[in-house]
């Protein structure tokens, strides 16, 4: 239950920058995987047993529950403005919450006394 609700807040997190985005027609089909990806594949890693296993790593889910939200709107707010290929600002930060985030996190985290 947990991962659905830090799923739902990080979607209502990205609200205002899917709004904006939509109405400058730079919201892409995959921008829909940046938002509700990482914390499955997070999951899937912890699963298959990726890094480091404790239950205190929970916080690594944390950590990308706030960074995902802050990525999608730093793209639509200021990497859109500062360099116009919207289609490439995009796909850099799918890669970003979707592959290197998670690995990173699972990777980088010690096991964490309980």
């Amino acid at each position: 239950m947990g991962f659905l609700a830090l799923l739902v807040i990080s979607f209502l997190v990205c609200i205002p920058a899917w709004y904006v985005a939509r109405k400058r027609h730079s919201w892409y089909g995959w921008d829909y995987a940046t938002v509700f990806a990482p914390i499955p594949i997070w999951l899937s890693l912890a699963i298959i047993q990726v890094g480091a296993n404790s239950m205190s790593n929970l916080v690594e889910l944390l950590i990308l529950g706030a960074f995902v939200p802050l990525a999608v709107s730093a793209r639509v707010f200021l990497l859109d403005r500062w360099w116009k290929n919207q289609l490439r600002n995009s796909l850099v930060i799918l890669v970003i919450c979707t592959v290197v985030l998670p690995l990173g996190l699972r990777l980088a985290m010690p096991a964490l006394p309980e």
